[in-house]
């Protein structure tokens, strides 16, 4: 159960995973976060030249709160993790 830096913590599910085409999707079944139906995929791609393009996104609706303010919320977050797997893989 990931936890977050507040204390918070997320129930996942993995739903799909295909290491052959680097690719992974996943549900987010509960969270602190006013969302729901929230599926994530993440996929790398070999560019080729000993780099890596990585997508990650997902589909999710806000239940409550300002739906655009949430929306940044979680691109910061994505964002954020995307940063961390650059720093950790470089």
């Amino acid at each position: 159960m990931p936890e977050s830096a507040n204390g918070h913590k997320n129930v996942e599910r993995l739903r799909e995973i295909n290491p052959a085409q680097h690719f992974m999707r996943y549900e987010i079944l509960s969270s602190p976060m006013p969302i729901r139906d929230f599926v994530v995929e993440l996929r790398v791609a070999d560019n080729g030249d000993g780099t890596s393009t990585v997508v990650w996104g997902g589909d999710f609706q806000v239940t409550a709160a300002n739906e655009a303010k949430m929306v940044e919320a979680i691109q910061g977050f994505l964002a954020a993790g995307l940063e961390n797997l650059k720093q950790k893989y470089r």
